[in-house]
């Protein structure tokens, strides 16, 4: 990877939608990456679509900018599928606790349910899992209603179809505050369903206080393996 003085892009590269599905890394999870990115150079390429955005790697991407280096980037093949690329190359190198992975399985529900495209229409029920054991494999998104998709949102994300019911009281019933802790990896998701069947007064007094925090995994984290 090139290093250029004062480096800055001839445009901005833009995430995709989707590739937002994904929570942000933290402040300490960031400074690890920039860091590691300094010393190693960029050793995951940015994966981009056909016009321009940015499918994996929108943090590898901020940390080129701020550093001065050229990003490398990779095209995506038109005939692979975003969400399901998006999934395999980050839920086994994302350190994400299971109820981070509630909430990003109830928001690929919502994709699901959005989407209309016939070239998801495939599969048994046991390929419902293949996206998440098997890196690459398109999710099979049938054509039945949202009560499948639950559990093929579920079994992508490696959670159960209770966890994401879970997920969408909290988005129902919990204040913002609330639901960012559970996405930032600070409070579980039961947790904040408790919270939420509350006031919203009485959740704004304790926005702050995570009563069940998640332990971040220990695990040595480099560039190769973070968006």
């Amino acid at each position: 990877m090139t290093q250029l003085e004062g480096f800055t892009p001839i445009f901005e590269l833009k995430p995709h939608p989707m590739a937002e599905l994904l929570p942000s890394m933290g402040a300490a999870e960031y400074a690890g990456l920039l860091e590691d990115i300094r010393e190693n150079g960029l050793i995951e390429p940015i994966w981009i679509d056909s016009a321009s955005r940015i499918i994996d790697g929108r943090h590898r991407y901020r940390a080129c900018v701020e550093l001065g280096r050229e990003p490398i980037t990779r095209h995506l093949e038109t005939r692979e599928d975003p969400l399901t690329f998006i999934l395999s190359m980050n839920l086994h190198r994302r350190h994400l606790s299971v109820s981070q992975r509630s909430m990003l399985a109830l928001r690929v529900k919502e994709t699901l349910l959005d989407q209309s495209d016939t070239r998801y229409t495939k599969g048994e029920d046991e390929g419902v899992t293949q996206a998440w054991e098997n890196p690459g494999v398109n999710l099979p998104l049938g054509s039945e209603g949202g009560g499948r998709k639950d559990e093929i949102a579920a079994a992508a994300l490696g959670v159960s179809r209770k966890s994401v019911q879970y997920a969408q009281e909290v988005e129902t019933s919990a204040i913002d505050e609330i639901q960012s802790l559970v996405r930032e990896g600070e409070l579980s998701v039961s947790a904040a369903k408790a919270r939420g069947s509350r006031s919203r007064s009485w959740q704004a007094s304790r926005a702050g206080r995570a009563v069940a925090p998640i332990t971040p995994s220990s695990a040595t984290v480099t560039n190769s393996r973070l968006a």
